[in-house]
């Protein structure tokens, strides 16, 4: 229910042109990043369901199994989930910079700031996803990611987490960060 809402809602957006707006474009590329997060959870799902319905019942079996491609395409599932969990969080950290933008700075033009929040949306999570999954390669390369060493795994929560940090700070601070990252 919730992915088909997003979709009736992306594609009203796009459609209307009364609605092209820079506050309409944050507003669907967060929902994008719901829609591409639901995908990645769908595809995973299906991936787990095939690779542990159809185990093997020998020792060859399971030596070429432990080295299908199965595994890789498991593992790519996981790093696409993570990196749209983390568009997802950076997408809300967007809309709070867009919402304290239009309260504390009318100086700024939207149009200009509307490709540095797609860098911000979709650019940032590549900044933390690629070191985790380099990390998850050469430390814990076991079956298909699904345990987690605590270091790595805060490769992908520390900034989540700062992001919802920087959200919900009181907006003296915000407005100092605003003028770093523009």
């Amino acid at each position: 229910m919730s992915f088909s809402s997003l979709c009736l809602a992306v594609l009203i957006m796009s459609l209307l042109r009364k609605l092209h707006c820079t506050r309409n474009y944050i507003h669907m590329n967060l929902f994008v990043s719901f829609i591409f997060r639901a995908i990645a959870v769908i595809i995973k799902e299906v991936i787990f369901q095939v690779m542990y319905t159809n185990l093997p019942r020998d020792e060859i079996g399971w030596n070429s199994y432990t080295k299908s491609t199965m595994l890789f395409v498991c593992k790519a599932s996981k790093v696409s989930l993570e990196y749209f969990v983390g568009c997802n969080y950076f997408w809300l950290l967007v809309e709070a910079i867009f919402l304290h933008t239009l309260l504390f700075t009318a100086v700024l033009t939207r149009k200009r700031l509307l490709k540095k929040y797609m860098i911000i949306g979709w650019g940032t999570p590549l900044l933390f996803v690629i070191p985790w999954t380099v990390a998850k390669t050469l430390y814990e390369n076991k079956s298909c990611w699904l345990h987690n060493i605590r270091w790595i795994w805060w490769i992908i929560r520390g900034p989540i987490t700062l992001s919802v940090i920087v959200s919900i700070m009181p907006y003296e601070f915000h407005l100092k960060w605003l003028v770093f990252l523009l």
